[in-house]
C-alpha cells in the first residue's frame, strides 16, 4: 500500500509540472513573441537559385548523373575518396552565399545521402572559385560529365582565388565533425550527418565579401574534396546560391521544425 501511495502522489506531481508547463507555453506574452519571430522568420529567409551544372567531373571515376532538379546523382563506381568538381553559372547581380544540399535517392544505401554502406558521407573540403570558361561564360555540353577527360577539360578552365567562406551552418552536425570543418582549410578534418541517415541535409555558407557579376554573368567551380575513404561520399548534391543579405540560419532550420511553422 505504502509503494502504491508513494506512486500515485508522483504521478500527481508529474501531472501538476506539466499542467504549469502547458499554462507557460499559453502565456500571452510569451504567444507574441512566438508570433513576432515566426514573421520575422518568414520575411528575412533567404532567396535561394538552385544552379544548373554545366560540367561536372568525378576525379576517382564514378558516375556523376544531371537530375531534372538539378542536383547529381553519383552512381557506378564507388571509390573509397573522390573529389567532384562541378562548373555552373548564375546570372544574378550578385552572390552572397551558397547552400549545399545532399539529397536523398532510392539507389543510395538506406536511401542516403551518403554513399557509404551506412548511408553516411564526409565532406573534408569545399572549395569555390570563379572560372572564366570559354566564348565569355557560353553555355557548356551539359554531358561533360560522361566523358573520360572531364578531369582535364574543368581544370583547363583560368582559375580565380579561392572565395573565401564564412559563418557555415548545417541543419545537423554529426558529433566531432561540424560543418566547419569543411571549410577550415585543413584536409583532415570534415563534415558528417551520422547516424542522421535516410533524410536530405543542408549547408550554407556565407560570401566574405560579395561576388559582383561581369556583363555575361558569373560561372562558378565547386571541389567537393571527400577524403576520409571507405566510401564516404556525398550520393546526391545540389548547390545553389543566393544574393539575399546574410545570415542564413533560416536555411537550415530542421524540416521537423519547418513542417510546424508552415501550418
Amino acid at each position: 500500500r505504502r509503494k502504491r501511495d508513494s506512486l500515485a502522489a508522483l504521478n500527481r506531481q508529474v501531472r501538476q509540472q506539466l499542467n504549469t508547463a502547458d499554462n507557460a507555453l499559453l502565456d500571452p506574452v510569451l504567444m507574441a513573441e512566438v508570433a513576432v519571430w515566426e514573421e520575422e522568420f518568414h520575411n528575412s529567409a533567404p532567396e535561394w537559385h538552385v544552379l544548373t551544372p554545366t560540367e561536372f567531373a568525378s576525379a576517382e571515376g564514378a558516375t556523376l548523373t544531371l537530375q531534372p532538379d538539378g542536383s547529381l546523382l553519383s552512381g557506378g563506381k564507388r571509390p573509397d575518396k573522390d573529389t567532384y568538381s562541378v562548373v555552373a553559372r548564375t546570372d544574378l547581380p550578385q552572390i552572397t552565399g551558397f547552400r549545399i544540399e545532399t539529397l536523398t535517392h532510392d539507389s543510395l544505401p538506406y536511401g542516403g545521402p551518403g554513399r557509404q554502406d551506412n548511408a553516411n558521407l564526409h565532406l573534408n573540403e569545399l572549395i569555390v572559385t570563379i572560372v572564366d570558361p570559354p566564348g565569355n561564360n557560353q553555355e557548356l555540353p551539359k554531358d561533360i560529365g560522361s566523358q573520360p577527360d572531364d578531369k582535364e577539360a574543368i581544370e583547363a578552365e583560368v582559375v580565380s582565388e579561392p572565395i573565401q567562406l564564412r559563418d557555415p551552418q548545417a541543419d545537423f552536425n554529426q558529433d566531432d565533425y561540424p560543418i566547419a570543418k569543411a571549410v577550415d582549410g585543413d584536409p583532415d578534418t570534415m563534415w558528417g550527418i551520422y547516424p542522421d541517415i535516410r533524410k536530405s541535409h543542408r549547408a550554407v555558407f556565407t560570401v566574405d565579401q560579395p561576388i559582383h557579376a561581369s556583363e555575361h554573368g558569373t560561372t562558378l567551380k565547386f571541389e567537393l574534396k571527400q577524403l576520409v575513404g571507405a566510401g564516404h561520399l556525398i550520393g546526391r548534391l545540389r548547390l545553389s546560391v543566393t544574393a539575399s543579405p546574410p545570415p542564413f540560419g533560416n536555411s537550415v532550420i530542421p524540416d521537423d521544425v519547418l513542417t510546424i511553422l508552415a501550418t
